[in-house]
This record gives structure tokens, C-alpha cells and sequence, in this order.
């Protein structure tokens, strides 16, 4: 089962205006099994380690999401950050790790948002790898 984590320091860098789910260049990237996350202290995408290098269809720096929205919904007081569902085509590959973040071109100052934890190394053979987005979106925060 996947277990999907935002990066608290996501927080900081949403507030203090370094990053913004709509008008910034989104990306999902994958890592290794051999990268740890550290959902306290890893705040931008030098901070990462083990991300996969690029061949067998995989590049570097990942994907673009699209279709993205920030949909609220008053019934629940939960605003859902949400994309079309993210396609690495017919790649082959071990990932354990997808990570979400704000490509501002420079690692350092790229904002890291959240993290998926596949639970296991998947490796796909020459075959599309899928993140399904589910209908309550990537990232939701509620109000109490």
C-alpha cells in the first residue's frame, strides 16, 4: 500500500511565497530504495538523494504534472491539490519513491511538497508507470 507524506518544511516555503500549485511548473520524480526521507528537514530538491538517473525512459528531473487543480470543498472544509493522473511512459526501472516539487530550475531552491512511499521497489520492464491520482487529489489540507 502506498503512504503519501508532505514535507513539513513544505509549509514554510508555501507561506513565505516560494512556491505556488497552480502557477509553478509541478514535477514528480522518482528515487531509490536507498533514498530516506526526511519529512522534518528536507525542504528542497538538493536535499534529495538516490534519484533514478536517467535512461531506460526515465529523465532526469521527472515529469510535469498536468491538469492541475485546487478544488475546496465546504461540505468537508478540505482544499485538495490535484493533477491528471502522471505517466512515466514505457520506462524500465526500481523505484521505491515518488517525489512531488516545484522546478524552479535550480535544486536549491526548488521546493520539495510531498512524498509517495510504494511500500516496494516497483520495476516496471519497458512498460508505462502509472500514479493514479485518486478523487481526493495528492495533497489535501482541512480546516479544523
Amino acid at each position: 500500500m502506498a503512504l503519501h507524506k508532505l514535507y513539513g518544511p513544505s509549509l514554510v516555503t508555501v507561506t513565505n511565497g516560494e512556491w505556488s500549485w497552480m502557477g509553478g511548473a509541478v514535477k514528480c520524480l522518482l528515487c531509490t530504495s536507498a533514498y530516506v526521507p526526511n519529512q522534518d528537514a528536507h525542504r528542497y530538491r538538493s536535499d534529495l538523494t538516490n534519484e533514478l538517473p536517467t535512461g531506460g525512459g526515465y529523465v532526469l528531473g521527472g515529469v510535469t504534472l498536468i491538469g492541475k487543480s485546487n478544488p475546496y470543498a465546504a461540505a468537508t472544509n478540505t482544499l485538495a491539490l490535484s493533477s491528471s493522473n502522471i505517466t512515466f511512459p514505457a520506462v524500465t526501472l526500481a523505484a521505491r519513491y515518488a517525489i512531488f516539487y516545484v522546478d524552479t530550475g535550480t535544486s536549491g531552491t526548488s521546493p520539495l511538497i510531498s512524498y509517495v512511499d510504494f511500500g516496494s521497489t516497483q520495476s516496471p520492464a519497458s512498460q508505462d508507470l502509472q500514479l493514479a491520482v485518486n478523487a481526493g487529489g495528492l495533497v489535501n489540507f482541512q480546516a479544523a
